[in-house]
C-alpha cells in the first residue's frame, strides 16, 4: 500500500517524517514553524476520508491513511515480503526464475520444507497456511453482539409471555 502511494501519489516518507518533527516544533516555537509545513498546492491542508482528521498537509494525511487505516490483503507472496490481490501475475512477472527452480521451499514452515514444482509450493502454503492464518485471527463477534443477542431473546421471551397473558 505504501508503494501504491509512492507511485500514484507522490507519498515521500522521508518528507511526512521530516513534516512531523517540523509539526512537534511548531507545537513549541509558535506559528513560522507551523507554516514552514504547510503544503503550497493544499494551504487549507488535507483530511482524512475515513474519519476527517485534518492534517498539515498531503505527507501527513497518507502516512495517517497508511498507519490507522489500511489493512493488508491479498496474498503474501512466495518469494518477496510483499502482498499481492493477483499473485500468480506477480510472480509471473518478478520471480521467473524462482518460480522455475527445480526445487521450491516454503519459508513459513520451519524448519523449511521442500517441494518439486511450484504448483506445490503454492498449494501447500494456500491449504495449510492460509488455515492457520484464519485460526489466528480473533472472532468477529464482540461481547456487545453477544449482549444484543441475550437482550433481543429477552424482548422476545418478554413479548411471548405478554401475548400469552392477553389471550
Amino acid at each position: 500500500m505504501a508503494r501504491h502511494y509512492a507511485e500514484v501519489h507522490g507519498y515521500d516518507r522521508e518528507r511526512a517524517e521530516q513534516e512531523t518533527a517540523a509539526a512537534a516544533a511548531a507545537e513549541d516555537d509558535g506559528a513560522a514553524a507551523a507554516a514552514a509545513s504547510v503544503d503550497p498546492e493544499e494551504p487549507d491542508g488535507a483530511l482524512c476520508p475515513a474519519c476527517g482528521e485534518h492534517f498539515a498537509n498531503r505527507h501527513l494525511q497518507i502516512r495517517h491513511l497508511l498507519r490507522q487505516h489500511t489493512r493488508s490483503g491479498g496474498e503474501q507472496c512466495l518469494y518477496c515480503r510483499h502482498r499481492y490481490l493477483k499473485l500468480e501475475e506477480h510472480i509471473e512477472e518478478r520471480h521467473q526464475a524462482e518460480k522455475v527452480a527445480p526445487e521450491q521451499f516454503c519459508k513459513k514452515c520451519l524448519p523449511e520444507q521442500k517441494f518439486s514444482s511450484f504448483a506445490d509450493l503454492l498449494r501447500h502454503t494456500r491449504a495449510f497456511h492460509r488455515k492457520q492464518q484464519q485460526q489466528q485471527q480473533p472472532s468477529k463477534s464482540t461481547d456487545a453482539d453477544a449482549s444484543k443477542k441475550k437482550a433481543g431473546e429477552y424482548i422476545l421471551a418478554l413479548l411471548s409471555t405478554v401475548m400469552d397473558n392477553e389471550y
